[in-house]
């Protein structure tokens, strides 16, 4: 869930504008698991150890970041 937060403040009226932004992304740190391992020969003594197991994820930590914009 990625999530984002502005808002404009007027410094002069209709010329100049400050924004801020604020965005989260991956914003309630879930982690999203990486398919389960399989078997890639006939020889089952190799993977018997990792087969079906979930041994990584595929998604980064939470980020944030934020901006300010003068429009003029």
């Amino acid at each position: 869930m990625d999530l984002g937060l502005a808002k404009t403040f007027p410094i002069v009226e209709d010329k100049v504008n400050l924004k801020f932004r604020c965005d989260a992304f991956n914003a309630f740190n879930h982690p999203v698991f990486s398919t389960p391992s399989a078997m890639n020969n006939l020889d089952i003594t190799e993977t018997a150890g990792t087969f079906g197991q979930i041994t990584s994820t595929s998604s980064t930590a939470r980020v944030l970041q934020g901006a300010l914009r003068l429009e003029f």
